[in-house]
Formats: C-alpha cells, structure tokens, sequence
C-alpha cells in the first residue's frame, strides 16, 4: 500500500476513534448533568413537602395559643366555675372538625372543663374526664414559659374513655398551652387532635400539587423513624421498600416529640425519559 493512502486511512482512523470519544465524553457529561438537574428536582419537591408538613404544625400551635388566652376560659379556671365553658370548647370544636377535643386542667392537672361535642356536633360522654389527670395521659409533656408544647404521636386512651373511636385513625398528638391569668400560669389547656386525619388531607393535598409539577411522582408517604408507614397517598406495604425502577427523596423532620420521615417515589422511566431519549440520539 502507498504511503499517501496509508496516511489517509489511518487519519480517518484517528478522527472516528476521536470523534466517538468526544461523543462518549459528551454523552457522560451530559448524563451527569441531568442526573444532578433530577436530583435537584426531587430535593427541591422533598423540601416543599417537608415545609408543608412542618407550617401545618406551627399553625395548629398557634391556634392553640389563641385559645389558651381565651379571657372567658381564664376568668373560669380563676374563680374555679366551669358552667358555660363547655359550649366555649364546643364551638372552637366545631370549628376545627380534626379536634378530638379540648380540655382545661388545673395547675395540679385535674381536668376542670372540656369539651362535650364533637366536630359533627355529635354528644360524647367527655364527663368521664373530670375525674381523670391530665399527667396519667401518656401524650402529656410539660409546658415551658408561654409556649406550645407538642406532644409525640401516640393513642389517646382519653378517647376511649369519652367513647370515640378513631378506626383507621388511632394517631394522636396533644397540643398544649399555659392558661395564664394575671401574669401567672393558673392552668393548662389541652387539644387533642386526630393527626392522621389531618396529615391524610395534607399529603393529599401535597401529592396532587407536586404531581402537577411532575406526572413522573408515584406516591408520598410519611414513615415513623422505624419506616413504618403512617400516611400514604396511595395503599402500598405496612413496610414500605424500594422497588426496581423506581426513583425517591426523603428527608427527616419532627413533628412535635416524634421523629418522623418524609418520602416521596417516583417512575424511574418516566424522571429519566429525556435521559434515555438523549442517549439513543447520541
């Protein structure tokens, strides 16, 4: 073979071996950069959802506070006269349907008062706590200073004991306030309420925004630290797993004394659509 088109052979050579190393290095980076645009896409939606759930909670700590400074229930617990005050909880009950109810302790934790109704303005026997104290109950914590204190999630035996039963939403959590008269705490008011009932419309609510965002999102779902399952879009395991071709953002928030983890999954084909799309054209 001649010189001349040996050269030239072996420089067409070089240039397909070069060319399909630039396309190669192009192709990885390109990867690695869509990689990390999804993956900032679903810390971004893990973030919201996580701010979602946490500004629910400050609301609902909030609302309690309002309450607490209630001038007719501090004016009651002061002069230890509780006639009327139960149609004052009622009212606030019916208000906010996801209260299971609202009590007022004294200083000793006595239950003084509480609410007899519940959000359907359904009469329940909540009589039956006036002999009961406030500290037996393990959602109790202490308060601190002019607060909310919030209890962990747990069941509530005062439901039983008014006759309420919660199937399929047993998950309760206290908030708590200092009823405060003159200055000077003379009490503490008490709402519990039905956690799951709340954070089952939220996360709907969540999920149904986020997927308009993004159709690739599957599910979301809130775990105790133990990945139990607690609420859920959409029915899956009492012990969730990652499944193959599946793509999920979690991350760790409180919720009052409970550790609780955020989780959010979606089709792997469909986040990385354009991924692979691009691949095959280069």
């Amino acid at each position: 073979m001649k010189l001349i088109p040996k050269v030239v052979m072996i420089s067409v050579l070089l240039a397909v071996v070069i060319i399909g190393g630039v396309g190669m290095v192009i192709l990885v980076s390109v990867k690695s950069d869509k990689i990390n645009i999804i993956n900032d896409h679903l810390n971004s939606h893990i973030s919201l959802m996580v701010s979602r759930l946490e500004a629910n909670q400050i609301k609902i700590s909030s609302m309690s506070k309002i309450i607490a400074r209630n001038r007719r229930i501090s004016r009651s617990l002061d002069v230890y006269e509780s006639r009327g005050l139960s149609q004052e909880l009622n009212d606030k009950v019916e208000t906010y349907p996801f209260i299971n109810y609202i009590l007022i302790a004294d200083l000793e934790g006595a239950v003084f008062a509480v609410s007899t109704r519940d959000g359907r303005k359904k009469r329940v026997n909540s009589e039956a706590l006036l002999l009961e104290t406030i500290h037996d109950n393990p959602l109790y914590t202490s308060v601190e200073g002019d607060g909310v204190s919030v209890s962990a999630l747990g069941l509530d035996p005062f439901l039983s004991k008014i006759g309420v039963e919660r199937v399929g939403h047993e998950v309760s959590q206290w908030f708590m306030a200092h009823v405060v008269k003159r200055g000077e705490p003379i009490g503490t008011l008490v709402i519990s309420v039905d956690w799951k009932s709340i954070n089952d419309e939220l996360l709907g609510d969540i999920a149904e925004e986020l997927s308009a965002y993004n159709r690739s999102l599957k599910s979301a779902l809130i775990m105790d630290a133990d990945d139990q399952v607690l609420v859920a879009k959409e029915n899956r395991a009492l012990k969730h797993e990652a499944l193959e071709g599946e793509l999920w953002s979690e991350k760790r928030y409180s919720a009052g004394h409970s550790m609780l983890k955020a989780k959010l999954i979606f089709d792997r084909t469909l986040a990385l659509k354009s991924l692979d799309q691009l691949s095959v054209s280069i």
